[in-house]
């Protein structure tokens, strides 16, 4: 654990692709309050004391090393920009238990590394590994090795946010509720807060009855005929001397193939403590790996550190953490 004040964390994984709720669930849903909010950008991430969430081997998921259920497919590291030029260099086979301040990297095999280059929208350029340099704190905190990056090729106005070796993975756009239509936005956030007041296993108690804020949603296709959601979910009780503040990730699929058109949730992740020291899960980019299993790259930042997780979908629907990083920071 990285600090303290986290009343809950709560994984959902259904059992089959599909969970199913009755029509009296949905009618109930409706006399909920909901609060529906669109923003240019998500707010910056705040503090956050809960530990990474824990990796959970998919189908798709293949051990590069020893206890690690990195996908070769990737390539042997992520690439992590901190602006313009500017990357961490994110090695996959450490976890908590193995990354120290004293740890060591072997570098020698990044040197003129082609890269291929994301962002939430796609793929948006193509670039060189200039140098790296081991970690350089001296706090006794936690950090990866620094990279210097030439972007050689980019989409006008891009601004890319991670990186793999270049042709190892496909680009899956995702689309923001920002450039939706103001009808297609509003139906889409009430049909996100009702998926959110349904979702079960709500331990945190003081949150019942709190209206849904949607803060952001994101769309994306896998094959012709399935549409993927995922969207950020919270909710505030503003207690004077204890604000406390509930997210929830939450994922869904509707699949054009069946009459009922219905958004239905296949993944969620609730996390739940005091409004400044919660951690904050935002998505980087979505790839396809190995031709053929889409793949979400999620942030997870504490504040004064960060960790990074692979959701991916497996071959039998379900959506999974496949891989987390191990924890860089103070």
């Amino acid at each position: 654990m990285h600090g303290t004040g986290i009343s809950s964390v709560d994984f959902f994984q259904p059992r089959t692709n599909h969970m199913s709720f009755s029509s009296a669930a949905w009618r109930l849903a409706l006399a909920l309050p909901v609060i529906i909010a669109c923003e240019q950008e998500p707010r910056q991430p705040v503090i956050d004391s809960a530990a990474p969430a824990v990796a959970q081997a998919s189908d798709s998921a293949m051990p590069t090393s020893a206890g690690s259920t990195w996908n070769p497919s990737l390539g042997p590291v992520l690439f992590v920009s901190g602006g313009q030029s500017d990357a961490s260099v994110v090695f996959p086979e450490f976890s908590d238990s193995t990354l120290t301040d004293t740890t060591t990297f072997d570098t020698s095999g990044l040197a003129g590394m082609q890269v291929d280059l994301f962002a939430r929208a796609g793929m948006t350029g193509r670039g060189r590994l200039r140098t790296v340099a081991g970690p350089t704190r001296s706090d006794g905190c936690l950090s990866w090795p620094d990279a210097l990056i030439t972007v050689d090729s980019a989409a006008p106005n891009s601004v890319w946010m991670i990186a793999f070796a270049a042709n190892h993975v496909r680009p899956i756009p995702l689309d923001s509720i920002e450039s939706f239509t103001r009808a297609d936005s509003t139906r889409l956030t009430v049909d996100v807060a009702r998926m959110a007041s349904l979702i079960p296993d709500d331990t945190a108690a003081a949150f019942r009855g709190i209206p849904f804020f949607v803060r952001q949603v994101r769309r994306f296709n896998i094959g012709p005929q399935t549409r993927v959601l995922v969207a950020s979910v919270t909710r505030r009780l503003n207690q004077e001397a204890n604000p406390l503040e509930e997210q929830l990730l939450l994922m869904a699929e509707r699949s054009d193939s069946t009459s009922a058109g219905r958004w239905v949730p296949v993944y969620y992740e609730r996390v739940s403590g005091q409004e400044e020291t919660i951690e904050t899960t935002d998505v980087l980019a979505a790839v396809m790996l190995g031709g053929e299993t889409p793949a979400i790259v999620l942030i997870r930042d504490y504040g004064n550190g960060s960790a990074y997780s692979l959701l991916t979908r497996a071959r039998d629907g379900v959506w999974r953490i496949s891989w987390s990083s191990a924890y860089a920071g103070c």
